[in-house]
């Protein structure tokens, strides 16, 4: 968070900047292992997951890469589009590189089977087309857009042909669950476990996900919001939602100065819905407080060059009096 609210958005941007080909390479060996894994690569997967056991087998077949998690390439590729979005919409900068960056990042998400990183791409290019028409005005990347997203779409639907029966059904499944009247998804969340929750909770770390090497069973994996209010309560829970809710609300303000920004708290304030982004590292929490920092030191241009000119004007009012 310091470090966010010190360097400003120079950090986030850099952050972005330096994952796009090492994430491309990690999208590409992962599609690879996909659809041609090794016996070494199947063997690694089923003794890092093991207790999961045989009626959760399909689970391991989700797209990891060089990682033991999926949630690694599905979170990174999610934010990372989210930028190349933003470069795309923001700076004009929509060349055939972003563009097929993006296509891959988009199909990676696919086969890893997570269902909130993808919704919350899709959310941010509606975010993004609405920036583009209200502040730019022009129809080309609107259009460049759109042939790009039907060109994705051809190349998801050859890919899915070309995958097993079983493990399609589970893709299209994953995505139906979301879709189909699952409307009381976070009151689900909330009964999932047998839980009390109390005013400060039972403390701060007590069900991470480190806490069932000690007391098997005690940790809470999936939901971010679940895992606040047990261990930190309804006091914790609330400042966590101002927390948030202060980030949108600013970005929203300064709409034009900071759209990856409102962006990248939107992708973490739905994810955590389904995981916990805040604190597992395989979902890069890091990014969040890089970009609640960012959104904490941002001041607005034309109010501080009207601070700047109101002392100049005092000071030279002084001066005249002076002589």
């Amino acid at each position: 968070y310091f470090i966010g609210k010190k360097l400003k958005g120079e950090c986030l941007h850099s952050v972005f900047e330096k994952a796009l080909i090492p994430l491309a390479i990690c999208c590409v060996l992962g599609i690879y292992f996909f659809f041609n894994p090794p016996g070494w690569y199947l063997a690694q997967l089923y003794n890092s997951e093991m207790f999961w056991g045989n009626d959760l087998s399909l689970e391991l077949l989700r797209l990891r890469s060089i990682f033991s998690s999926p949630y690694v390439m599905a979170y990174m590729c999610g934010m990372t589009s989210l930028y190349l979005l933003f470069k795309i919409f923001q700076e004009n900068n929509g060349n055939l590189k972003i563009y097929a960056l993006l296509g891959l990042y988009v199909i990676t998400m696919m086969f890893c089977m997570m269902r909130a990183p993808l919704g919350c791409v899709f959310l941010t290019l509606m975010i993004f087309l609405f920036y583009y028409c209200r502040y730019k005005g022009s129809v080309k990347i609107f259009l460049i857009s759109l042939i790009s997203f039907v060109f994705v779409a051809g190349i998801v639907k050859f890919a899915l042909q070309s995958v097993n029966v079983d493990v399609l059904d589970f893709i299209i499944s994953k995505f139906e669950s979301a879709t189909t009247g699952r409307s009381d998804l976070i009151s689900e969340r909330v009964s999932m476990w047998n839980y009390s929750y109390h005013i400060l909770g039972d403390g701060a770390g007590r069900h991470a996900i480190l806490a069932d090497n000690y007391n098997i069973g005690t940790s809470i994996r999936d939901s971010e919001y679940v895992k606040i209010l047990v261990e930190q309560g309804y006091l914790g829970l609330s400042l966590y939602i101002a927390l948030i809710s202060i980030c949108i609300i600013k970005c929203i303000v300064y709409f034009k100065e900071l759209p990856l920004e409102l962006c990248l708290v939107i992708f973490f304030a739905i994810t955590m819905i389904g995981a916990n982004p805040l604190s597992t590292a395989d979902k890069h929490c890091f990014i969040f407080w890089l970009t609640v920092g960012r959104v904490a030191a941002f001041k607005p241009i034309h109010s501080a060059s009207k601070i700047k000119t109101h002392f100049t004007l005092r000071k030279n009012i002084n001066n005249m009096w002076i002589r």
